[in-house]
């Protein structure tokens, strides 16, 4: 398995996992966002965005194909983005997440994260809140 920076030719293969994420996923970057993929025989199999601003990053998406789940590509990936904030200098990284997504939870506090706010009615149309979590990097 390995991590990358995407390129254009990787465009399709991320918006078809993103609509895994949701119907409506479409992949898109500004000045200060990026992303890195997975890739196993030469197959995009899982990806991550985020931005850095500064010295604060944010995690926008992260997706991990089902049938490469359990294999610890999640971890790669974000143990790269992870190293990469502590190089630039980040303070910290963020993160929303539905409060429902137990197994997202357990995964983001095994890498140290922590919730720090709650968002009322912000995912499914309003239907579910989100937590903020944060990972303090220095």
């Amino acid at each position: 398995m390995l991590v990358r920076k995407y390129d254009k030719n990787d465009v399709d293969s991320i918006n078809a996992l993103g609509k895994k994420l949701h119907n409506n996923y479409k992949f898109h970057l500004n000045a200060f966002s990026s992303c890195l993929v997975c890739e196993e025989e030469n197959k995009i199999v899982g990806f991550i965005s985020y931005s850095i601003i500064y010295d604060r990053a944010e995690i926008i998406d992260v997706y991990i194909d089902d049938s490469h789940r359990k294999k610890k590509y999640g971890s790669r990936i974000l143990e790269a983005i992870i190293n990469e904030c502590k190089k630039k200098n980040c303070v910290n990284i963020t993160l929303e997440v539905n409060q429902l997504n137990q197994p997202a939870l357990d995964f983001y506090y095994k890498h140290g994260f922590k919730i720090v706010a709650n968002k009322v009615h912000y995912y499914n149309n309003g239907q579910d809140d989100a937590y903020v979590m944060e990972l303090e990097l220095r």
